[in-house]
């Protein structure tokens, strides 16, 4: 549980970081910087998934 709060700040922390980074230096809009953000979470929650469904099986076994 303390990794997952841990996971989720460091990601908050990163976000906000990258969300200055790339408005100030590459000058994309916010509309375009939510969608990449969104796609990130999106890859992240499915490979979660999948590792804990691979997990889970071989721990059956």
């Amino acid at each position: 549980m303390f990794y997952t709060l841990l996971y989720i700040a460091g990601i908050l922390i990163i976000f906000q970081v990258l969300d200055k980074i790339l408005v100030n230096i590459f000058e994309i809009s916010k509309k375009e910087l939510n969608f990449m953000f969104l796609m990130y979470l999106l890859i992240t929650m499915i490979a979660f998934l999948i590792i804990a469904i691979i997990t889970i099986k071989k721990m059956k076994k």
